[in-house]
């Protein structure tokens, strides 16, 4: 579904990616996970088109996307949630989901109705935002949710998108215990059509989600395996989750 191969990326002397080489399946859940400046957010940055690579190759859903833009990239399938929450401000849950709805759906541009009054886009807007925890909050405001939910609200308006892979960075960084399990919940209920490639540094959210981890290390691949063989290599132990 998603392929790497060799990618590259330097900003002057700093090398963050060095021959990165990596490849998701359909359905598959992947953590990506390291120390701070492990280069993690510059790879998604590469895979989602925000970064040009150096070198190397990308390719998604069996297409050779390297030189696409970013919204090309989105249109084709391959959503993405940033670290910090990037939603509509002055909008309500409901406005927020309609509108990443319309754009996916190619009606954005049609400035002289308003988007509310598509039923279909309402629809799809309440459908997501009941997956996402967000039903009973659809006429918010972003600005009054509290912060876990903005977080899931993220994770809706890359879905609204209907991606067939979704790239979650950080989803649960700043929350609550009780928040980081309704994230956890979220992601682990999402529908094994999509894909999932996630960076997040709970490691209890982790192994509970990933089929399989890659573990970055000064922006090269240093492990990479199944939750089990993550947590029984000694490299891995010694760089990163440490030896308790």
């Amino acid at each position: 579904m998603l392929c790497a191969d060799g990618l590259q990326k330097r900003f002057g002397a700093l090398v963050v990616t060095r021959n990165v080489s990596f490849a998701l399946e359909p359905g598959e859940r992947r953590a990506l996970i390291g120390p701070n400046g492990a280069g993690k957010t510059t790879l998604f940055d590469l895979l989602t088109g925000e970064q040009r690579v150096d070198a190397g190759r990308i390719e998604f859903n069996s297409r050779d996307i390297t030189a696409d833009t970013p919204d090309a990239r989105a249109r084709a399938g391959l959503g993405r949630s940033f670290q910090r929450n990037s939603l509509f401000a002055g909008m309500s849950v409901a406005e927020n989901l309609v509108t990443a709805a319309a754009l996916a759906s190619g009606i954005g541009k049609v400035f002289w109705k308003p988007l509310v009054r598509y039923t279909r886009l309402r629809a799809k807007a309440e459908e997501i935002a009941n997956a996402v925890g967000l039903g009973d909050a659809m006429d918010v405001g972003v600005e009054a949710l509290p912060y876990g939910f903005q977080r899931q609200l993220e994770v809706g308006l890359a879905l609204a998108l209907d991606p067939v892979a979704l790239l979650l960075d950080e989803p649960t960084a700043g929350m609550s215990p009780e928040e980081t399990v309704a994230m956890k919940a979220l992601i682990a209920g999402l529908p094994r059509s999509l894909t999932v490639l996630v960076i997040e540094h709970d490691m209890d959210v982790v192994f509970d989600i990933a089929d399989h981890i890659t573990v970055l290390d000064a922006g090269s691949i240093l492990f990479e395996g199944t939750p089990e063989e993550v947590r029984g290599s000694a490299e891995v132990r010694a760089r990163y989750l440490g030896e308790a």
